[in-house]
């Protein structure tokens, strides 16, 4: 792992180089990935290039994946510490300098040691090579991502029950999306002309947020995320594959967590996963307070146009 300039410590800990939440759903989007997957059987040797089955564009998702690794089977706080730390931050990143002097020391000495500090950082910096992946900016926001995983890893849930065909109204529920459609309605509820309209655009919804989160998924399996814009080339979702992958992956996770608390030693996951869940908040009440604010605006435009004039 490389190091700060004089800060004696690794780079992650560093308060600029620890994960957002958008680092872990472009983690989490790799995961469910089915081109992404597909180059991980390549690298293992277990499918050949000229598969027929494969995105034309594969080669595009294997330079992905050299970077970003074999992520299946490692829990995100070993990946960020091993690869990911590296892939999205840089020593270019660096913009301030921790130094340690002596003052009893002359001044003029410690000016020409704090000097010959700053040109070594200086230098290094303009020679440090650039973060390899990057997050694309525009209006995706983190909270409309999170969920749509939810409701991927619903419908995997699903497959795993031995229930593949659970209705997507039923997904919407179990996955609490939010939304006012599922106000009145249950898991249970039966058929009714007064749910009727409900049931079907919940469906609906949990239909079009999947097929979203597949385009997003394989743009990241091409190193853009988030990004909507339907790819040239891509592949669709194997839930019953997914289902037994989600699963082993959260038994890996929860067999790391236990070793790392039998040998008494510090699980940084938990603290990622609160930070990233606090942020997941600010950013969905923010979105909250905005619509909130449009909503009225309407209403008082409507209110306006409605007076009658004098």
């Amino acid at each position: 792992m490389a190091k700060l300039g004089f800060n004696f410590g690794d780079r992650w800990k560093n308060l600029n180089q620890l994960p957002t939440v958008e680092h872990n759903l472009y983690f989490q989007y790799l995961i469910v990935s089915p081109s992404y997957w597909k180059a991980h059987l390549i690298r293992k040797g277990e499918l050949s290039l000229n598969d027929k089955t494969l995105p034309k564009d594969i080669k595009a998702v294997l330079k992905t994946y050299d970077q970003f690794g074999d992520i299946f089977t490692t829990p995100f706080e070993v990946w960020w510490e091993q690869t990911g730390c590296n892939l999205f931050y840089s020593d270019a990143d660096l913009t301030t300098l921790s130094l340690t002097l002596d003052i009893t020391k002359p001044k003029q000495a410690l000016m020409e040691q704090v000097d010959l500090k700053i040109s070594e950082a200086q230098k290094r910096q303009k020679k440090s090579k650039r973060a390899k992946a990057f997050l694309e900016v525009n209006k995706i926001q983190p909270f409309s991502l999170f969920e749509k995983l939810q409701l991927i890893e619903e419908k995997a849930s699903a497959y795993l029950d031995g229930n593949p065909g659970l209705e997507n109204w039923r997904i919407a529920l179990s996955a609490n999306l939010q939304t006012k459609w599922k106000r009145g309605i249950k898991e249970d509820s039966k058929l009714t002309a007064s749910n009727e309209k409900a049931r079907a655009y919940l469906g609906m919804l949990v239909s079009k947020n999947i097929a979203e989160a597949l385009i997003v998924a394989e743009n990241a399996a091409r190193g853009k995320f988030p990004s909507k814009q339907k790819p040239l080339f891509y592949m669709h979702f194997d839930f019953d594959h997914l289902s037994t992958l989600l699963r082993e992956r959260f038994i890996e996770e929860v067999q790391y967590m236990w070793d790392r608390s039998t040998e008494d030693k510090t699980i940084q996951h938990h603290d990622y996963t609160n930070v990233m869940m606090k942020q997941l908040q600010k950013k969905r009440r923010a979105r909250k307070r905005f619509e909130r604010l449009v909503e009225q605006e309407i209403a008082r435009r409507q209110k306006e146009s409605s007076l009658p004039l004098d």
